[in-house]
């Protein structure tokens, strides 16, 4: 089916117009002349997380008003007092952050060549897999994908959140590969966004920001408020944020954004995991 990501994201936006977090509405949807999906949404006039702490911290016009909070508001999003995941669980996450981390690294494999980075490639595919450490094989997918479909946003990333006033505004829904554990998946995806500075680099079209944004009090206090939440084996989650790394890698090589954070911020969860 032509555009079924765009299909998918409108379905998810009406599914979260009924519930207590805000996102735009959707004012009319359909299919062009040539059986191309489209969906109309509600403009809503403000910036998002990346660009308010990019003002913070390079001051031109900054609003720090509006991004008192934030950290409470996604914190309160993201967790009601914490979340800890069964060994059942654990076991199941670890199957499936395997099976994305060997597919990702295949496929980028001409990407860490290009860039010169065989040697790290050669390094990443010499991990001991998780599956063994777990003593898991593959039966568990069955229970996994049988479970509840997310309620979770799927790319909670600063760029995807509008900062608003009176609360936060979710755009750019989608569907992560742990969507059925949809408070991990959001907590990893904001986490690995924080600690790599992607949504500001993105932001500011440049890597002057790359090791200034991590050391900002706002944004460490963010990631321990949101780490403090998670209870999850240190080692599998280490391995998730890694695959969140290998998940933007293609995007910054294809638009030829600066690749060096990414590719240091991977050497050193590869470390970790060694």
């Amino acid at each position: 089916m032509k555009n079924s990501r765009l299909i998918f994201q409108c379905g998810k936006l009406r599914e979260w117009a009924h519930s207590s977090v805000r996102v735009p509405r959707v004012l009319s949807d359909g299919f062009t002349t040539e059986g191309f999906y489209f969906y109309e949404m509600e403009y809503i006039k403000a910036k998002n997380a990346a660009q308010l702490l990019k003002d913070i911290m390079y001051p031109n016009k900054v609003d720090t008003v509006v991004w008192d909070g934030f950290e409470d508001r996604i914190t309160q999003y993201l967790s009601s007092g914490g979340y800890s995941f069964s060994n059942f669980e654990q076991r199941n996450i670890a199957l499936l952050v395997d099976l994305k981390f060997t597919s990702l690294l295949s496929a980028n494999q001409h990407i860490f060549i290009a860039l010169g980075q065989q040697d790290l490639y050669t390094k990443l595919s010499s991990l001991s897999s998780l599956s063994s450490i777990y003593k898991i094989n593959y039966t568990p997918l069955e229970d996994t994908n049988s479970a509840t479909p997310s309620k979770g946003h799927g790319d909670m990333s600063l760029g995807n959140i509008l900062v608003l006033e009176d609360g936060l505004c979710f755009v750019d829904l989608d569907r992560h590969y742990l969507d059925v554990y949809p408070y991990l998946a959001d907590s990893l995806k904001l986490t690995f966004d924080l600690e790599s500075s992607h949504s500001l680099l993105i932001e500011s079209e440049t890597s002057s920001l790359t090791h200034s944004v991590v050391s900002a009090s706002r944004t460490s206090n963010l990631i321990r408020k949101i780490e403090s939440c998670i209870h999850i084996d240190p080692l599998l989650l280490n391995r998730c944020l890694l695959v969140e790394a290998l998940r933007v890698l293609p995007y910054k090589y294809m638009t030829n954004l600066d690749c060096s954070h990414t590719l240091a911020y991977i050497i050193n969860k590869a470390s970790v995991n060694h």
